[in-house]
This record gives C-alpha cells, sequence and structure tokens, in this order.
C-alpha cells in the first residue's frame, strides 16, 4: 500500500496543468492556422475544383486525340460513299445567353445537344444547327481577383468547347446592358451567311428535328421551296407565369438579324420587349 501523498505534494502538480493545456490548446490553434488560411485563400476556386473533378475522365484525353477522334466520328456518321459529307441546304444558329459564371448549365445543356441538333432535315435536305452561348464578362462589381479567375475559366471552357460567344459586354440582369441587340450582333457578323438566328433562353428546350418542321409547316403551309429567306419573324407564344420550360424562344432571318446590328442600338430595358420594338419597325 501506498500512503496518499501530502496536499502540499500535489500542488504544483495542479500548478503546472494549467500551462500545459494552454501550451497545447495554442500548439493546436497555431496548426490549424495554416489550415484556416489556405481555406481563404483557395475557396474562391471550388467551382474550378468541382469542375476538375466532375470532368476529370475527360481531362485525362489528350485533347488533340480526342479533337482528331470526333472529327474523325463525324466524318463517319455524316459521309456516304457516294457523294461525301452532305452540304447543309439551310444553316440555322440559336443563341442562347447565359451567365458567365454558369458553368453547370452550359455543360448540361451540351449533353442534349447531340440529341436535339444532329441529324435535322427539312423536307429531306440537311440543315445545319450552330449552337453558341452568348456570355459576357464579369459585373462591374466583381472584385478584381475573382473577375481575373473567371475571365481564366471562360477562357479555357472557349478552348475546350469552342462554343461561347464572348460579347465584349459587362454582364448583368433587368436589360441594363441591351444583351439583346450584342447577340443579334455578334451572330450576324460571326455567321453572315447565316439563314436564321434564334435566341433561346437557357431553360427553354429545343428539339430542332421537331420544331424546324411545324415553323414552316405553320408558315408556308407545307414544305420550303426557296431560299434565302427574307423578313421573317418567328416564335413561340410566351407564358405570363410558365411553370416548367418557359423562357423566351424567337428568331429571324438572316437579314433582319443583320438590319438590328445594322440600324439599332443597345437600350436599357426589358431585353425581349426591346426586340420587340425593334422588330415592329
Amino acid at each position: 500500500l501506498h500512503p496518499c501523498p501530502p496536499p502540499e505534494a500535489a500542488r504544483p502538480l495542479r500548478r503546472m496543468a494549467l500551462p500545459r493545456c494552454a501550451g497545447i490548446c495554442c500548439g493546436g490553434l497555431l496548426a490549424l492556422l495554416p489550415v484556416w488560411l489556405g481555406y481563404q485563400w483557395l475557396h474562391p476556386y471550388n467551382d474550378l475544383f468541382f469542375w476538375i473533378a466532375s470532368r476529370k475522365e475527360e481531362l485525362f484525353f489528350d485533347p488533340e486525340w480526342r479533337y482528331a477522334w470526333g472529327r474523325q466520328w463525324e466524318s463517319a456518321r455524316d459521309m456516304s460513299p457516294q457523294s461525301g459529307p452532305p452540304q447543309p441546304w439551310l444553316t440555322l444558329v440559336s443563341m442562347i445567353p447565359t451567365p458567365p459564371a454558369a458553368f453547370e448549365k452550359r455543360a448540361a445543356i451540351r449533353l442534349t445537344l447531340p440529341e436535339l441538333t444532329r441529324g435535322v432535315a427539312l423536307c429531306g435536305r440537311p440543315v445545319r444547327v450552330l449552337v453558341r452561348f452568348a456570355v459576357g464578362g464579369p459585373r462591374e462589381e466583381t472584385p478584381a481577383r475573382d473577375a481575373a479567375y473567371l475571365e481564366g475559366m471562360l477562357a479555357a471552357e472557349q478552348r475546350w468547347h469552342g462554343d461561347l460567344a464572348q460579347l465584349g459586354i459587362r454582364d448583368g440582369y433587368g436589360g441594363k446592358n441591351g444583351k439583346n441587340w450584342y447577340v443579334f450582333e455578334w451572330a450576324s457578323r460571326s455567321y453572315p451567311g447565316a439563314d436564321l438566328i434564334f435566341k433561346q433562353d437557357d431553360d427553354t428546350m429545343v428539339n430542332w428535328n421537331v420544331t424546324l418542321g411545324r415553323i414552316f409547316e405553320r408558315l408556308s403551309g407545307g414544305c420550303l421551296t426557296s431560299l434565302p429567306l427574307e423578313h421573317l419573324v418567328v416564335g413561340k407564344q410566351h407564358s405570363a407565369r410558365p411553370h416548367c420550360n418557359g423562357g423566351s424562344f424567337y428568331g429571324v432571318s438572316g437579314d433582319v438579324a443583320r438590319w438590328v446590328a445594322a440600324h439599332m442600338r443597345p437600350a436599357a430595358g426589358n431585353e425581349d420587349f426591346m426586340s420587340c420594338k425593334w422588330l415592329l419597325h
């Protein structure tokens, strides 16, 4: 049996407990400090890390090899032994405005495009459907560091997919920057030979294999027989309070788009209302 130590022998141990605990706590806080600083430094790049992680399988492929394989697949699909690749009889450009940071939304839309835009024909004649995402730059209130990061991400997305229509304006809501004018101006300038140019909201899904035939069936009662299209405006009826897939969708012939770009100017206001105002001239 060991006798209990006298009270005076235990006091020094109790005196040492507080400094030791304080030292452990301080050491733990110092160890966590680099983690906290790293989070503060890297958290603006969370979207980038998520984007890379969600596409890690694609990124392991060499882009040049992937591009060459894609071109070979397209040629094998479109080419017939007798006539070669079919020449499009009609060219259609669909412009989809999206916020610059909507990387995931654009990726989701791209997944639907092979089914909705390939093999489109009008009265048995091939139609070329080009989908471009209209994006502006970072907003004016965006911090410089975040703006530089966002611009770098957009540049990488354009190098990888090549389907961005960078309008050269600041992004904004409420029609403050007249984005629709830039949409039609970019499309008519980049594709001067386009027969139709559409403005399609990013919450509207269009099956071009069906939609194009219905448009011209209502317009002409049958097949389109001649080009070029002139003075043409088409669209869908828009509900004031749609529940699903209710974004705006309308288009114009190439000559109307070029006229808007040449004679109208960006104006503040509801973007689609401004388009209606231009088209009523």
